[in-house]
């Protein structure tokens, strides 16, 4: 996926704004279990209760939104369509990257690495998520290098080879290599997880920093995310409140993603499958 054209130049105003709002009125819809879209109405109560104003969303003299205005519903009405229709139904669930896994394995018969999860006893397996990307980096890759665990952080060299970007933290994956990547990538995989909050905030707090340290660089990242985290499903059912703090921080990477468009691509569990088939 891509992001829209529409909101790629915004200010850093436009996407204050879009944060505050969504921390107002919520991010997910009570009813539909959904991405909330806010109304004007909801936007200026949460605005106020706050002692903001919304001076800059809709203009009292003609009683009309500004195009500031238009611009910021119009995205929230883009990214909780995306996130909706584009993302969640492509999550996998536990038994489907199991499933996944094991049928890649067979056809693909891979010699890259297929690392185990960080989890003990029962919980322990195959990182399943995390072999699916190998094996197809490694059957796309025509040969060439790859690096699937990185011991080092990540560079761009200007044309002196003088370091002009480094990331704070490893990535989890680099194309070919760390130093001068043609491509990068974060895997966000938290099967078995139980300790939920702090475990993906953790992982969207990164990504969303490391897409900010590769603003306006020459050489753009892919970064895939998935988790079934993100949103409830029967693997997770047992996670009170799971939902609605996923929802956030989804919303909250697709924010970061869409403002600083460093990630050309975001893919998602078989949307992954399908760009690589």
């Amino acid at each position: 996926m891509k992001p829209d054209s529409r909101f790629l130049r915004q200010d850093k105003d436009f996407w204050a704004h879009v944060r505050i709002i969504s921390q107002s009125v919520g991010y997910t819809d009570k009813k539909t279990k959904q991405v909330h879209i806010p109304t004007l109405a909801a936007a200026k109560a949460g605005l106020e209760k706050i002692g903001m104003s919304i001076a800059r969303i809709f203009d009292p003299q003609t009683e009309q939104l500004t195009s500031f205005g238009e611009a910021l519903f119009a995205y929230f009405q883009y990214r909780a369509s995306a996130l909706n229709t584009s993302v969640e139904p492509h999550l996998m669930t536990l038994e489907q990257a199991r499933t996944t896994f094991a049928e890649l394995r067979s056809r693909l018969h891979p010699t890259c690495p297929l690392p185990m999860n960080k989890q003990k006893g029962d919980k322990k397996d195959v990182a399943f998520f995390t072999g699916i990307i190998n094996m197809l980096i490694e059957a796309n890759a025509a040969g060439f290098p790859v690096d699937y665990d990185p011991q080092a952080l990540t560079s761009v060299t200007s044309p002196a080879k003088t370091p002009l970007r480094t990331l704070a933290r490893r990535v989890d994956g680099a194309f070919p290599r760390v130093i001068d990547p043609i491509a990068v990538w974060e895997i966000k995989e938290y099967y078995y997880t139980t300790t939920f909050g702090s475990r993906v905030a953790d992982g969207s707090m990164k990504h969303c920093w490391m897409a900010w340290n590769w603003k306006n660089c020459a050489r753009l990242p892919v970064l895939i995310s998935n988790t079934i985290s993100w949103w409830m499903t029967t693997s997770l059912g047992g996670i009170v409140g799971a939902r609605t703090c996923a929802v956030s921080w989804i919303c909250s990477i697709w924010d970061m993603w869409t403002k600083c468009s460093s990630a050309q691509k975001l893919s998602n569990g078989f949307r992954l499958l399908w760009q690589s088939g």
